[in-house]
């Protein structure tokens, strides 16, 4: 929960970057990057999460590097750069769809879902999002669960389908129930 202190040591061992291979640079990148997201510090985030994802497409980690890429079209779509977000999310799902990541690749679908969600395209979002949802009850996650109902709760809602209304409830109950505070909000 020290995330200013955290941002602190990230950056006095990025000084150093240079004594440490790439893929754990690249850890550190995102590791500042994450921390800086998380304390509304936009523009070092997203510089982080780049200098990350150069890192990854150096080393042969396809899941690493599909998991950057999704990090960057969260980063950049909060940045207000939604082009940028929207060319991210979608490498990170042909990324992961060959990966073996199943975790990631959910995420990156719900991730892409609310990306449709967000411009106004419902249809779309509804269609990704439902992948997600599928992924996430297989996998038992519930946070990732709760993520991708809600984007695809809002869609159908948005489009006037009451089924939406219980779907967002239960989006709501998954997050409570495991603690999620981010989803739930």
């Amino acid at each position: 929960g020290a995330h200013r202190e955290a941002a602190a040591h990230y950056r006095l061992v990025l000084d150093h970057r240079a004594a440490f291979p790439p893929a754990e640079r690249a850890d550190l990148w995102e590791g500042y990057a994450v921390e800086c997201y998380t304390l509304g510090m936009a523009a070092p985030a997203v510089q982080a999460q780049e200098n990350a994802v150069r890192l990854r497409r150096t080393v042969d980690d396809p899941p690493a590097l599909g998991r950057a890429l999704r990090w960057s079209s969260r980063m950049y779509w909060w940045s207000g750069a939604r082009a940028k977000a929207e060319a991210s999310g979608a490498e990170a799902i042909e990324v992961l769809e060959v990966a073996g990541d199943e975790p990631a690749l959910a995420l990156a679908l719900s991730n892409q879902s609310q990306l449709h969600m967000l411009a106004g395209r419902r249809p779309e979002g509804i269609e990704v999002g439902q992948r997600a949802i599928t992924m996430a009850r297989a996998l038992g996650d519930p946070g990732l669960l709760s993520h991708a109902l809600n984007n695809v709760a809002t869609c159908m809602i948005d489009e006037g389908d009451p089924a939406g209304r219980p779907m967002l409830e239960e989006s709501l109950r998954v997050a409570l129930e495991a603690g999620e505070i981010e989803h739930a909000g």
